[in-house]
């Protein structure tokens, strides 16, 4: 398992051999397994786009701000609203 992954990680080529076992253990041809699978346009909602578009330009301190902003937002999402005190 660790040669698989360092196959996917591109840190080890694999010989002829090697491949040949795993197309046959993943029932594919050499063919197959050697293919870049086709590329799929990613589809991003039109409100992540407005974001993009509103951060385009700023700093990479502010971009980075808001992204913590945006996280703390959805874990409290996730979570439910925090108790008032007081």
């Amino acid at each position: 398992m660790d040669a698989v992954n360092r196959i996917e990680n591109g840190t080890r080529v694999p010989t002829i051999d090697t491949l040949e076992k795993i197309a046959l253990a993943l029932g594919v041809s050499m063919t197959e397994l050697l293919q870049k699978p086709p590329h799929r346009p990613v589809k991003v909602a039109a409100a992540i786009c407005r974001v993009v578009a509103l951060l385009e330009g700023e700093s990479e301190v502010t971009q980075e701000g808001i992204e913590e902003v945006v996280r703390s937002v959805l874990k409290l999402a996730k979570t439910g609203r925090p108790k008032k005190r007081g």
